[in-house]
């Protein structure tokens, strides 16, 4: 399992129309490119993307969680602190938590 943040909109299948620098996890052993590559910066349950930048995913030693840092307000309801916050994704359950305010 890998975690890396990237610009660009042709990562997912189908592309992006994101413009923010997005996380993203994947397998190292996918078939092809981006069947294997999933949105870690998205609002739970939803395929809508993080507002804002992600930055510094950080992956668990047995690849269940990234830990990551986003300047997102959209990704949790009642994030108006316009600061970056810790969240981690559970790549099993496929949803985010903010585990940290600053």
């Amino acid at each position: 399992m890998i975690a890396f943040a990237s610009r660009g909109n042709n990562v997912l299948s189908p592309a992006t129309t994101a413009t923010a620098a997005r996380l993203h996890s994947a397998h190292r052993n996918v078939g092809t490119v981006t069947s294997g590559i999933k949105a870690v910066d998205v609002v739970n349950g939803s395929a809508v993307e993080g507002n804002n930048d992600g930055q510094t995913p950080s992956l668990s030693s047995d690849g269940h969680y990234v830990a990551f840092a986003s300047l997102a307000s959209n990704l949790v309801a009642g994030d108006t602190n316009t600061v970056s916050d810790i969240f981690v994704y559970d790549t099993t359950q496929a949803s985010a938590r903010r585990s940290s305010a600053a």
